[in-house]
């Protein structure tokens, strides 16, 4: 049962990605799906109830003040207008975001996060000068599939819980 969870998670990343980079967009229903597998999945793998909430609370204050400080930038910084800040921030991007609030925990969220916006603006810094394109969309829900796609594997292979903190941390040190 496990195991079609795992394959089931990376058809789904797989699909998502190709839809951003494709169309830049991504669907909801599959967000969907995502959040009541990551949700169900944390719950399966025996973690306590209390604490499991109490990270998912603090990922969800620390998505809340990214969100603020993306919106101070934009439209205190830039001057840009509410739609101005909708059309440059996808709504699949935001709930794709909110997807990794039931996947990390807090020190693996901020990390995920960091790594997957270096690499959006690599990819954003390679599109830019490789083309004309004045008007270039990242697609950073596509790009944060693409790299969650091996450490999906890497959690089947290897059992590695992304709830915890020991594994990002092995990495490093």
């Amino acid at each position: 049962m496990l195991e079609l969870i795992f394959v089931l998670l990376v058809i789904i990343f797989l699909i998502l990605s190709i839809q951003d980079f494709r169309h830049r967009q991504v669907s909801g229903y599959l967000v969907l799906i995502l959040i009541l597998l990551f949700g169900g999945f944390s719950f399966y793998m025996g973690s306590d109830y209390g604490s499991y909430l109490n990270l998912l609370f603090v990922n969800f204050i620390l998505l809340l003040f990214v969100t603020f400080m993306v919106l101070f930038y934009f439209y205190v910084l830039r001057k840009y207008s509410i739609k101005e800040i909708t059309r440059l921030i996808g709504k699949g991007d935001v709930l794709f975001i909110f997807t990794l609030l039931f996947i990390f925990s807090p020190e693996n969220f901020i990390l995920f996060n960091i790594i997957s916006y270096i690499v959006s603006l690599l990819y954003f810094a390679a599109i830019r000068f490789s083309t004309n394109e004045k008007e270039i969309q990242i697609p950073l829900a596509g790009i944060m599939s693409v790299l969650l796609i091996p450490m999906v594997i890497l959690s089947w292979y290897y059992h590695v819980d992304w709830f915890k903190n020991e594994y990002f941390y092995t990495l490093l040190y």
